[in-house]
Protein backbone atom coordinates (compact mmCIF):
# COMPACT_ATOMS: atom_id res chain seq x y z
CA UNK A 1 0.00 0.00 0.00
CA UNK A 2 2.44 2.39 0.85
CA UNK A 3 5.04 1.91 -2.50
CA UNK A 4 1.76 2.37 -4.30
CA UNK A 5 0.44 5.69 -2.62
CA UNK A 6 4.07 6.97 -3.20
CA UNK A 7 4.07 6.23 -7.13
CA UNK A 8 0.24 7.78 -6.81
CA UNK A 9 1.70 11.10 -5.19
CA UNK A 10 4.36 11.13 -7.38
CA UNK A 11 2.32 11.04 -10.56
CA UNK A 12 0.43 13.80 -9.05
CA UNK A 13 3.00 15.90 -8.50
CA UNK A 14 4.26 15.99 -11.83
CA UNK A 15 1.00 16.38 -13.22
CA UNK A 16 2.07 19.51 -15.63
CA UNK A 17 4.24 17.08 -16.70
CA UNK A 18 1.68 14.22 -17.75
CA UNK A 19 -1.08 16.52 -18.76
CA UNK A 20 -3.30 15.81 -16.19
CA UNK A 21 -6.37 18.13 -15.71
CA UNK A 22 -7.79 19.33 -12.35
CA UNK A 23 -10.57 16.53 -11.71
CA UNK A 24 -7.55 13.98 -12.57
CA UNK A 25 -4.97 15.38 -9.79
CA UNK A 26 -7.70 15.57 -7.13
CA UNK A 27 -8.89 12.32 -7.98
CA UNK A 28 -5.02 10.72 -7.61
CA UNK A 29 -4.45 13.05 -4.29
CA UNK A 30 -8.07 11.60 -3.16
CA UNK A 31 -7.47 8.18 -3.99
CA UNK A 32 -3.96 8.35 -1.91
CA UNK A 33 -4.97 9.88 1.01
CA UNK A 34 -8.00 7.22 1.08
CA UNK A 35 -4.78 4.59 1.10
CA UNK A 36 -3.33 6.47 3.50
CA UNK A 37 -6.06 6.45 5.55
CA UNK A 38 -6.47 2.57 5.09
CA UNK A 39 -3.19 1.60 5.86
CA UNK A 40 -3.02 3.59 9.03
CA UNK A 41 -6.28 1.68 10.14
CA UNK A 42 -4.45 -1.29 9.41
CA UNK A 43 -1.49 -0.27 11.55
CA UNK A 44 -3.60 0.47 14.71
CA UNK A 45 -5.90 -2.90 13.77
CA UNK A 46 -2.80 -5.43 12.56
CA UNK A 47 0.40 -4.15 13.72
CA UNK A 48 0.17 -2.62 17.04
CA UNK A 49 -1.31 -5.50 18.78
CA UNK A 50 2.26 -7.40 18.13
CA UNK A 51 4.15 -5.18 20.27
CA UNK A 52 1.98 -6.67 23.34
CA UNK A 53 4.01 -8.99 24.88
CA UNK A 54 0.87 -11.11 25.83
CA UNK A 55 0.44 -11.92 22.76
CA UNK A 56 1.93 -14.93 20.44
CA UNK A 57 5.86 -14.58 19.62
CA UNK A 58 6.42 -13.91 16.09
CA UNK A 59 7.15 -17.15 14.48
CA UNK A 60 8.56 -16.26 11.36
CA UNK A 61 12.30 -15.55 12.94
CA UNK A 62 12.23 -18.89 14.58
CA UNK A 63 12.19 -19.75 10.77
CA UNK A 64 15.43 -18.47 9.70
CA UNK A 65 17.60 -20.37 11.04
CA UNK A 66 15.81 -23.68 9.36
CA UNK A 67 15.59 -21.80 5.99
CA UNK A 68 19.38 -21.47 6.34
CA UNK A 69 20.24 -24.56 6.93
CA UNK A 70 17.88 -26.61 4.08
CA UNK A 71 19.65 -23.70 1.21
CA UNK A 72 23.12 -25.07 2.55
CA UNK A 73 22.09 -28.94 1.54
CA UNK A 74 21.00 -27.35 -2.13
CA UNK A 75 24.14 -25.19 -2.98
CA UNK A 76 25.25 -24.55 -5.27
CA UNK A 77 22.01 -24.07 -7.67
CA UNK A 78 19.61 -24.15 -4.94
CA UNK A 79 16.58 -25.74 -4.85
CA UNK A 80 14.64 -24.51 -7.59
CA UNK A 81 11.90 -21.50 -7.97
CA UNK A 82 8.92 -21.84 -6.22
CA UNK A 83 9.91 -24.91 -4.22
CA UNK A 84 10.33 -23.03 -0.65
CA UNK A 85 7.04 -24.57 0.94
CA UNK A 86 7.83 -28.60 0.50
CA UNK A 87 11.59 -27.99 1.25
CA UNK A 88 10.42 -26.36 3.89
CA UNK A 89 8.52 -28.80 5.50
CA UNK A 90 10.77 -31.58 4.67
CA UNK A 91 13.11 -29.68 7.27
CA UNK A 92 11.02 -27.87 9.75
CA UNK A 93 11.35 -28.91 13.22
CA UNK A 94 8.16 -31.14 15.32
CA UNK A 95 7.93 -28.74 17.52
CA UNK A 96 6.80 -25.60 15.53
CA UNK A 97 4.33 -27.51 13.32
CA UNK A 98 0.86 -25.60 13.32
CA UNK A 99 -2.60 -25.87 11.66
CA UNK A 100 -1.32 -23.60 9.22
CA UNK A 101 1.91 -23.66 7.22
CA UNK A 102 4.60 -21.50 5.99
CA UNK A 103 3.98 -20.62 1.89
CA UNK A 104 7.07 -18.39 2.03
CA UNK A 105 10.03 -17.77 4.09
CA UNK A 106 9.03 -14.13 5.10
CA UNK A 107 12.38 -13.18 4.18
CA UNK A 108 12.77 -12.59 0.62
CA UNK A 109 16.61 -12.74 0.83
CA UNK A 110 16.68 -16.52 2.60
CA UNK A 111 14.31 -17.87 0.30
CA UNK A 112 15.89 -16.69 -2.99
CA UNK A 113 19.71 -18.04 -1.22
CA UNK A 114 17.04 -21.41 -0.74
CA UNK A 115 15.44 -21.27 -4.07
CA UNK A 116 18.15 -20.25 -6.67
CA UNK A 117 21.77 -20.26 -4.69
CA UNK A 118 24.84 -18.46 -5.57
CA UNK A 119 23.40 -17.88 -9.11
CA UNK A 120 20.09 -16.14 -7.64
CA UNK A 121 22.72 -14.15 -5.31
CA UNK A 122 24.72 -13.00 -8.20
CA UNK A 123 21.82 -11.74 -10.16
CA UNK A 124 20.79 -9.51 -6.68
CA UNK A 125 23.99 -8.06 -6.68
CA UNK A 126 24.09 -7.20 -10.29
CA UNK A 127 20.74 -5.18 -9.19
CA UNK A 128 22.22 -3.81 -6.51
CA UNK A 129 24.86 -1.93 -8.28
CA UNK A 130 22.04 -1.37 -11.53
CA UNK A 131 20.49 0.30 -8.22
CA UNK A 132 23.17 1.88 -6.28
CA UNK A 133 24.48 3.78 -9.52
CA UNK A 134 21.05 4.92 -10.55
CA UNK A 135 20.16 6.37 -7.15
CA UNK A 136 23.32 7.84 -6.81
CA UNK A 137 22.63 9.84 -10.26
CA UNK A 138 19.46 10.39 -9.36
CA UNK A 139 20.48 12.63 -6.52
CA UNK A 140 23.57 13.94 -6.81
CA UNK A 141 22.96 17.79 -7.88
CA UNK A 142 22.22 18.16 -11.48
CA UNK A 143 22.78 20.94 -14.10
CA UNK A 144 20.20 23.95 -14.60
CA UNK A 145 17.06 22.78 -15.97
CA UNK A 146 17.28 18.99 -15.22
CA UNK A 147 14.52 17.66 -13.34
CA UNK A 148 15.60 14.49 -11.28
CA UNK A 149 11.92 14.40 -9.48
CA UNK A 150 10.48 11.20 -10.80
CA UNK A 151 14.21 8.99 -10.43
CA UNK A 152 14.42 9.94 -7.20
CA UNK A 153 10.95 8.71 -6.45
CA UNK A 154 11.72 5.92 -8.16
CA UNK A 155 14.62 5.11 -5.69
CA UNK A 156 12.65 6.06 -2.67
CA UNK A 157 9.98 3.57 -3.83
CA UNK A 158 12.28 0.67 -4.45
CA UNK A 159 14.27 1.29 -1.19
CA UNK A 160 11.32 0.66 0.99
CA UNK A 161 10.54 -2.43 -1.21
CA UNK A 162 13.80 -3.82 -0.50
CA UNK A 163 13.97 -2.89 2.76
CA UNK A 164 10.15 -4.55 3.67
CA UNK A 165 11.61 -7.43 2.02
CA UNK A 166 13.50 -8.27 4.86
CA UNK A 167 10.60 -9.34 6.77
CA UNK A 168 8.73 -10.14 4.35
CA UNK A 169 7.75 -11.22 0.37
CA UNK A 170 6.06 -8.02 -0.72
CA UNK A 171 7.92 -8.15 -4.35
CA UNK A 172 6.19 -11.63 -4.88
CA UNK A 173 3.03 -10.06 -5.09
CA UNK A 174 1.81 -9.26 -8.46
CA UNK A 175 0.76 -5.39 -7.29
CA UNK A 176 3.70 -4.42 -5.59
CA UNK A 177 6.06 -6.30 -8.42
CA UNK A 178 4.15 -4.24 -10.81
CA UNK A 179 4.98 -0.99 -8.62
CA UNK A 180 8.58 -1.98 -8.15
CA UNK A 181 8.64 -2.34 -12.22
CA UNK A 182 7.61 0.86 -12.44
CA UNK A 183 9.68 2.69 -9.97
CA UNK A 184 12.48 0.65 -11.71
CA UNK A 185 11.65 2.12 -14.48
CA UNK A 186 11.59 5.55 -13.08
CA UNK A 187 14.85 5.36 -12.04
CA UNK A 188 16.21 4.81 -15.41
CA UNK A 189 15.10 7.76 -16.81
CA UNK A 190 17.54 10.23 -17.92
CA UNK A 191 17.04 13.84 -16.88
CA UNK A 192 18.48 15.21 -20.43
CA UNK A 193 15.53 13.12 -21.72
CA UNK A 194 13.00 14.55 -19.12
CA UNK A 195 14.37 18.03 -20.47
CA UNK A 196 14.00 17.41 -24.44
CA UNK A 197 10.53 15.89 -23.80
CA UNK A 198 9.76 18.79 -21.69
CA UNK A 199 11.17 21.24 -24.51
CA UNK A 200 9.21 19.77 -27.55
CA UNK A 201 6.13 19.83 -25.30
CA UNK A 202 6.62 23.08 -24.91
CA UNK A 203 6.65 24.37 -28.47
CA UNK A 204 4.46 21.80 -29.61
CA UNK A 205 1.75 24.48 -31.11
CA UNK A 206 -1.91 24.47 -29.87
CA UNK A 207 -4.37 22.56 -31.69
CA UNK A 208 -6.78 25.76 -31.15
CA UNK A 209 -4.16 28.05 -31.37
CA UNK A 210 -3.23 26.36 -34.93
CA UNK A 211 -6.65 26.15 -36.34
CA UNK A 212 -7.45 30.26 -35.63
CA UNK A 213 -4.20 31.41 -36.76
CA UNK A 214 -5.44 29.26 -40.21
CA UNK A 215 -8.36 30.98 -40.43
CA UNK A 216 -7.52 34.00 -40.03
CA UNK A 217 -5.40 33.53 -43.13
Amino acid sequence: MGPATAASLALAWKRDRFGLGGRTFAFIVGVSLVAILAAAGFLVANVLPRFDLNQTPELRFDTWPQVLAAASDYLPFGSGVGTFQPVYQSVEPLSMLQSAFWNHAHNDYLELWLETGWLGVAIFLGFMVWFVRGAFNAWKPGRDGEDKSLPRAGTIIVGLLLAHSIVDYPIRTEALATVFALACGLIAIRPGAQRVAATATRRAPRRGAHQGSAEAA
